[in-house]
């Protein structure tokens, strides 16, 4: 059962950040359009952010499917 509950919350985090870069890209403020390192903020979780984070959470979830 705990392979289940690892996959459905991997799962819901891969979709939280799918709509994490649709909330800096529309969101209020313009947050995406900030500058880090002189390139945008949404730049950075597209590129570099949420693939690492997408990438964790797959092999935590397929560690604990394992277990």
């Amino acid at each position: 059962m705990r392979g289940l509950e690892a996959r459905r919350a991997a799962t819901l985090v891969l979709l939280l950040l799918i709509a994490g870069a649709s909330v800096l890209a529309h969101g209020p403020f313009g947050l995406g359009a900030l500058r880090l390192g002189g390139v945008s903020l949404l730049w950075w979780y597209v590129a570099v952010v949420a693939p690492f984070a997408g990438a964790t959470v797959t092999v935590i979830a397929l560690l604990a499917r394992r277990a």
